[in-house]
């Protein structure tokens, strides 16, 4: 038995007089393929930034986080590119231990075809990390720990 998807996602061609386990075999492929399908667009979550040394050197002090402003206008910009229209937006932000996490839900492909591009290739893992732009509000220089550019790194 072989059960052929055709392009319109839940299609499946069907041979008659089948064995109940080549029924069962079926349904669950079929179940799995439907799932797959509604899991793609489902928003994704990131741990945005956890209070450990960065490529530069930085570190943010996730208890400092104070999101109030953030969430009146929630945008996430792909490399912090804000002359050019969101990605997605977030929906949830929160502290989990000394993690700071965040959701987020990306455009659609109608929408905006590259933030559904930049969604895919975090689903299937060609990108696996984030990026957070930020205002302090304090900050203090870390003489012993350079940073990335040869200048002292900053905690803020």
């Amino acid at each position: 038995m072989v059960a052929a998807f055709l392009p319109e996602p839940r299609i499946v061609t069907r041979v008659v007089n089948l064995l109940p386990a080549q029924e069962k075999a079926i349904k669950q492929v079929e179940d799995d393929y439907v799932a797959y399908l509604s899991d793609q667009d489902a928003p994704l979550t990131f741990v945005i930034t956890n209070g450990s040394v960065d490529r530069g050197g930085d570190t943010i002090d996730p208890e400092g986080w104070e999101f109030a402003a953030f969430r009146k206008n929630p945008v996430v910009l792909w490399a912090h590119m804000s002359g050019q229209p969101p990605i997605g937006r977030s929906i949830k932000e929160w502290r989990d231990g000394a993690d700071v996490k965040a959701t987020t839900v990306f455009t659609s492909k109608d929408l905006y075809p590259f933030g559904d591009m930049i969604r895919r290739m975090y689903r299937e893992k060609f990108l696996n990390a984030v990026s957070v732009g930020f205002l302090p509000k304090e900050f203090m220089y870390d003489e012993e720990r350079a940073g990335s550019w040869g200048f002292p790194a900053v905690n803020y």
